[in-house]
């Protein structure tokens, strides 16, 4: 209980000095070394700040949030709008093949898609469209190609 209580103002101390927020604005639990962090914020780029923030304290094992984005209306943009942004930010990405990754914008939530070469690349298409204002969430449904194991499969069944 006590390591619990000492985990959880680890997790207030540094979310209040690397995101620069209140984190008293949030409840933040911690039970069994898993912090459970609740509350709403302005952007989707404040929430995964405090989602890495709070994985990378020492000690914590898990991250569950129940984190609601409420963009202001100053940040608000239509679904149109927020798609349009996100195909611009993808293109002018050198890591992330932007021709290959489809974005649809529904209720401030982008999903994308497509296939890609890497993991990586996967990875940095999503991260890089979290600044976007008006965003909610990002599901990311690219999918890795992978050349060397369909060719693997392709020379496996042919023989029979």
């Amino acid at each position: 209980m006590r390591q619990d209580e000492s985990l959880r103002n680890h997790v207030i101390e540094k979310l209040g000095y690397w995101t620069g927020d209140d984190p008293s604005e949030l409840t933040i639990r911690v039970e069994g070394a898993v912090v459970t962090i609740m509350g709403e914020v302005g952007s989707y780029a404040r929430k995964v700040s405090i989602l890495r923030v709070a994985s990378r304290v020492r000690g914590i094992r898990s991250v569950f949030e129940a984190i609601r984005v409420n963009p202001s209306l100053a940040d608000w943009r239509t679904d149109g709008e927020l798609t349009a942004s996100a195909i611009m930010e993808l293109a002018w990405n050198i890591s992330v093949p932007g021709h290959e990754i489809r974005v649809r914008a529904r209720a401030g939530v982008l999903t994308l898609s497509g296939t890609v070469k890497s993991s990586y690349q996967a990875y940095v298409a999503g991260q890089a469209l979290e600044t976007l204002p008006g965003l909610v969430d990002i599901v990311n449904r690219i999918e890795i190609e992978l050349p060397a194991l369909k060719l693997m499969f392709r020379r496996l069944f042919a023989h029979h």
